[in-house]
């Protein structure tokens, strides 16, 4: 890898390090201010509003970077017809969101805290820029975007926990953070960039493709997006807004750790799909790379988590402590899981990703309302083991086309390839 694709992992590294540090103390100060019960009714909206960005964001990002780095049409093409693929999904999720909750008669309170949010929703169709940048391992105007974004919008949750404002404030400060991310990307694209200013350009044919290859990966970005809040749903019915905010804050605290892989993997990509996205040894050392990342946090977890939440976090959530290293194992399987994603879909495998997430989808949700009601928060942390071990590993072996990709992963568990992998660096290094 040459020294410019090295110079942007450096930034990604600073950016995801400052946004891990950053949101965890935000997050401490936000649940410290709230208490457990009014922290769960927060975190509830927050939960939706991250099941509808991802599918927003996850549903087409990956085609769009492959057709930035292998489609001869023009970059302000492609942007463009993101935006508007973008904008007909979010206008979608809102629609469908405030419907379901008006049906499911939700409290007014949580009800008002979730329309407030989806404003957000909207200025996330011009995360496109962010994809641009990454096709071109640009990292460093991403990055800062997001850290400007990042202050701005722990400024704005610091002051309202300062001046003791409503639960409402939150919610508006949520679309602040991505209004000013999306006019960061829009400004660094047209003042640094090697195009021309950015101005709408349809190609509709090229938005009838994007369509057309989104039929398995929405459908599999839908199914992620159930089965990764459904649990929310179970808890807030069967244990309370107490037990949610408690179960949230453990989570939170867990999934905060998911950029790291998610951004390596990011970055990694567009070099996976000009040079080498049929190389096995290369996959086989990403997979690595998580499961190292991923003993990392585990390891952090059992011997630091119950410090961290107590300083940060308070006395009061000191009954999330037990459940940081179960979830923190559950990252092990999921790490391997988004980095098998990128592996599929290099080998033009994207319709397993539907079976492989419908396979998810059944065990969580049938084993939520089994465990849930009988165990409480210790059947939703068994749920989410179960769920990413069975999802983003095992059946993998089912079909001849992905058990190559299964006995990579198995080999990377084995810890055999890690340390074989963290050996070549140290020997590499010493030369």
């Amino acid at each position: 890898m040459n020294r410019h694709s090295y110079l942007n992992i450096c930034w990604l590294f600073v950016e995801r390090s400052l946004r891990i540090i950053v949101s965890i103390i935000v997050l401490g100060a936000v649940a410290k201010y709230f208490g457990v019960k009014l922290f769960g009714v927060y975190s509830f909206a927050l939960g939706i509003m991250g099941l509808c960005s991802m599918v927003i964001q996850a549903s087409v990002d990956e085609l769009l970077v492959r057709d930035f780095v292998r489609s001869r049409i023009s970059n302000t093409a492609i942007i463009t017809s993101g935006i508007f693929i973008k904008l007909c999904i979010s206008l979608a999720c809102i629609l469908i969101t405030i419907a379901v909750l008006f049906y499911l008669h939700y409290p007014l309170e949580l009800l008002i805290l979730t329309i407030l949010m989806m404003v957000g929703l909207v200025f996330q169709v011009l995360f496109v820029f962010d994809l641009y940048f990454q096709s071109k391992v640009l990292y460093k105007y991403v990055a800062f975007s997001q850290l400007g974004a990042l202050t701005i919008g722990a400024c704005l949750k610091f002051w309202g926990v300062f001046n003791q404002n409503s639960l409402f404030y939150f919610g508006w400060v949520y679309g602040v953070e991505n209004l000013v991310l999306a006019l960061s990307l829009l400004l660094f694209y047209n003042g640094f960039s090697n195009e021309k200013k950015f101005r709408i350009v349809f190609d509709f044919s090229h938005i009838k493709s994007l369509w057309q290859s989104l039929r398995f990966l929405l459908c599999t970005i839908l199914c992620i997006a159930v089965y990764q809040r459904f649990d929310y749903f179970v808890i807030l019915k069967q244990v309370g807004n107490a037990g949610l905010g408690t179960y949230a804050a453990a989570l939170s605290f867990c999934d905060v750790w998911s950029f790291i892989p998610i951004s390596i993997l990011n970055t990694f990509y567009p070099v996976l799909l000009k040079n080498s996205f049929n190389n096995k040894e290369l996959f086989q050392q990403l997979f690595d790379y998580m499961v190292i990342i991923a003993l990392l946090i585990i390891f952090f977890m059992f011997f630091g988590g119950a410090f961290i939440i107590k300083q940060v976090f308070g006395q009061e959530y000191m009954a999330t402590v037990p459940m940081l290293v179960p979830l923190a194992v559950s990252l092990l399987f999921s790490f391997l899981g988004i980095a098998s994603q990128k592996w599929l879909i290099c080998k033009d495998l994207s319709w397993y990703m539907l079976f492989r997430v419908l396979v998810g989808l059944l065990v969580n949700v049938s084993m939520n309302l089994m465990l849930i009601p009988r165990f409480g928060l210790t059947g939703a942390i068994i749920t989410v083991v179960v769920t990413q071990f069975i999802a983003a590993f095992a059946v993998d072996i089912i079909f001849p086309q992905t058990r190559e990709c299964f006995w990579m992963k198995f080999k990377s568990l084995t810890l055999i390839s890690p340390v074989r992998t963290i050996y070549a660096y140290i020997y590499r290094k010493s030369l």
